[in-house]
């Protein structure tokens, strides 16, 4: 993986003792930390050093407790499931996610679409009546893919979860209250004139990506966490309430490979499911489950915008010191000549090895993990 994060632009710092990586999370010396659940010595001390700076745990999610563990009770906001090989899929998960923080660009279908031209159809939703066709046309497109009938009434399922939840939880009054969250849904409501719910999917071969967006943002993390534990923990989950069951969330995490929540709060929310096709489009069971919270507090603690204060306030100098001190020998770096400026002096008789420069890129992301 760490070739994926440095060819992305981030340098990574490798430390080989549990007490080499709480000096760099406690002195804030590295932007997003990654932990490999199984691979730690002592991950939940780890973990719970996170309070300051962004965590991304890699984990065997097939049991719910170890996800109830780690979102409920530590409160992680990425957990990616891990593939027995920790293969590329993997890699690309946690450069997607890491890449997301740091450049606090969350929202989008596209990214987690490989390649160049996938094709991404987009519909507007501005009442319930529309639902039913609206999915519909969804497991049409999943049919015409070769999806094979169980991973298409899996797509069906999480649309209809999704939309439902956009329709009626979403809406908000002048107080912020749910409009309609009480409201029945055989009741086919209509949103106001200035209000629509956005569906987008598309395939790139290996995956179905399907984002539901709601221009509303009242989706909190604590309501999310709160579903995940009601829905793991409790013999009787389901919420006892007007208007539904308050399962949908966790019906999609359940159903898709991913489960991906954006929120920019009272602004919008965005809910992305992927889908692993496999190699006979029949769904790669294989892929596992994964959860990951993009939030306002999340990005501006990647950004170091927060108004956390760090448990330890360590200097920018030493904080480099810090991870020169912990990195593994690396070879020394390649410097692409497309990207540099090689200077020499004007006259022969002096003349000395010329120096290279690098030229950073504005778009190019520096970071540490």
């Amino acid at each position: 993986m760490v070739g994926c994060l440095r060819g992305s632009g981030s340098d990574v710092v490798q430390p080989k003792t549990t007490w080499q990586a709480l000096e760099l999370i406690s002195a804030c010396a590295v932007d997003v930390v990654l932990i490999d659940l199984d691979a730690s010595t002592n991950p939940a001390m780890l973990i719970d050093a996170c309070r300051d700076v962004p965590c991304v745990v890699l984990a065997d999610t097939s049991e719910p407790e170890t996800l109830r563990r780690l979102v409920c009770h530590h409160g992680i906001a990425h957990v990616i499931h891990a593939g027995d090989d920790r293969g590329a899929a993997d890699a690309q998960r946690i450069t997607l996610t890491v890449e997301k923080l740091l450049r606090a660009d969350v929202f989008g279908l596209d990214k987690h679409l490989h390649g160049f031209g996938a094709d991404i159809s987009t519909l507007q939703i501005t009442d319930a009546s529309v639902r039913d066709e609206v999915v519909s046309n969804i497991a049409e497109y999943a049919k015409w893919l070769g999806c094979g009938r169980s991973l298409r009434q899996r797509i069906s399922d999480v649309a209809d979860e999704l939309i439902t939840n956009a329709v009626y939880n979403a809406p908000r009054d002048e107080h912020g209250s749910p409009r309609y969250a009480a409201t029945d849904r055989r009741d086919k409501i209509a949103l106001d004139p200035w209000e629509y719910v956005q569906v987008r999917f598309a395939s790139d071969g290996r995956v179905f990506a399907l984002s539901v967006t709601d221009w509303f943002g009242g989706l909190s993390v604590s309501k999310i966490r709160q579903v995940f534990q009601r829905c793991i923990s409790d013999a009787d989950p389901i919420e006892q309430k007007d208007g539904g069951a308050g399962l949908g969330l966790y019906t999609a995490f359940s159903a898709a490979n991913q489960l991906i929540i954006n929120v920019e709060q009272a602004e919008r929310t965005e809910i992305i499911a992927v889908f692993e096709l496999g190699a006979r489009m029949r769904g790669d069971k294989t892929s596992g489950h994964s959860l990951q919270l993009f939030t306002d507090e999340s990005i501006e603690l990647a950004k170091g915008s927060s108004d956390c204060i760090p448990s330890v306030m360590v200097s920018e100098s030493m904080q480099v010191d810090l991870r020169e001190a912990f990195a593994a020998a690396q070879p020394a770096p390649f410097i692409p000549l497309t990207r540099a400026q090689i200077k020499q002096p004007a006259q022969d008789d002096d003349w000395d090895e010329p120096t290279v420069t690098v030229e950073s890129s504005p778009e190019t992301t520096s970071a540490t993990a």
